[in-house]
Formats: C-alpha cells, sequence, structure tokens
C-alpha cells in the first residue's frame, strides 16, 4: 500500500487527519514515529512470547521473535548460522 492509499478500515476523514499529522511531522519526524511502532510491536510480540512461554531463555525468546516479525525461513537460516559457527 502506497502512503496515499487509504487503508480499508480507516475513514476518508480518518484518513485525512493522518496525512495531516504526518505532514506536520516531517520526513525526520515520520521516520522517528515509524520506529517508535516497530519498537512497540516488538516489545508486544516479545510480552506475549514471554507470557506463552515462561520458561524460554533470551536466546529461544529471540528465535520465536525472529520467526514471528520475519518468517520462520529467515529465523531458521539464523538457527542454521548459528549452529555452523559452534
Amino acid at each position: 500500500m502506497s502512503t496515499s492509499e487509504r487503508p480499508l478500515d480507516t475513514s476518508e476523514s480518518a484518513w485525512a487527519k493522518v496525512r495531516e499529522i504526518h505532514v506536520r511531522l516531517g520526513p525526520e519526524g515520520r521516520v522517528g514515529a515509524a520506529f517508535a511502532a516497530s519498537e512497540l510491536v516488538r516489545e508486544a510480540v516479545l510480552a506475549g512470547l514471554r507470557m506463552r512461554h515462561p520458561g524460554w531463555d533470551e536466546r529461544l525468546l529471540g528465535e520465536a521473535l525472529l520467526g514471528r516479525l520475519y518468517g520462520e525461513g529467515l529465523a531458521g537460516r539464523v538457527r542454521d548460522a548459528r549452529a555452523n559457527a559452534k
């Protein structure tokens, strides 16, 4: 979706407000907002993984996070690379 396309679950008036805010933020502000949103998603996914798997260590959580955010294919390649590096 391009930045000019309105998401299907967003009204035209809400989308106009979002576009107005994006203009006001400017390029640097939009990049900062994107990084903040990305970190928020990462922390939410990690919190969910910790709740579902309280016994997992940071390595297992990190691998699961990779799988959730970037796909199991990439997570598998990372696991294989780490195993081959030992």
